[in-house]
């Protein structure tokens, strides 16, 4: 059951039910991106001072880093999605990066957006979308800069 709404509903291995990492209390996506449980917060693993996209849980507040749980359901799900299913995944990682300020959340929404559209355009694009996406959410930093500039 969400949280927020207090109401509940069948979806499971998708970026639309976000969780904590400590409790395990889970809210809608959309309910957290609407009461601003999601947005950016400091960074635990990163240097001083840097910020990332977080769920912050309604229940006990713990901070929950956005591209980790991101990445673990498309690592885990997204080989087997229909190209319908994969653009609603892809707008929901649209929305919770939208307010990203950190660079990696910045080009994950803009990754996003542009695969979003290539899939509208075609959806027979399917694979080499989800080839895309999988390369960025796995990459190095470094890598990411290169993955970002071949676009």
């Amino acid at each position: 059951m969400c949280l927020i709404c207090s109401k509940f509903d069948m979806a499971s291995n998708t970026c639309s039910w976000v969780g904590c990492d400590v409790c395990l209390h889970w809210c809608h996506t959309n309910c957290a991106l609407r009461e601003s449980y999601i947005r950016n917060g400091r960074s635990v693993n990163g240097a001083e001072g840097t910020t990332e996209m977080q769920f912050h849980c309604v229940a006990c507040n713990h901070p929950s880093e956005m591209f980790g749980f991101v990445k673990e359901v498309f690592q885990n799900f997204a080989k087997e999605w229909n190209a319908e299913t994969l653009s609603k995944e892809l707008e929901y990682v649209k929305r919770i990066f939208h307010a990203s300020k950190d660079l990696r959340g910045k080009q994950l929404h803009d990754i996003t957006d542009h695969m979003l559209a290539r899939l509208a355009n075609n959806k027979s694009d399917l694979l080499e979308v989800y080839n895309h996406i999988m390369g960025f959410l796995t990459a190095k930093p470094v890598e990411v800069f290169l993955i970002e500039n071949l676009l």
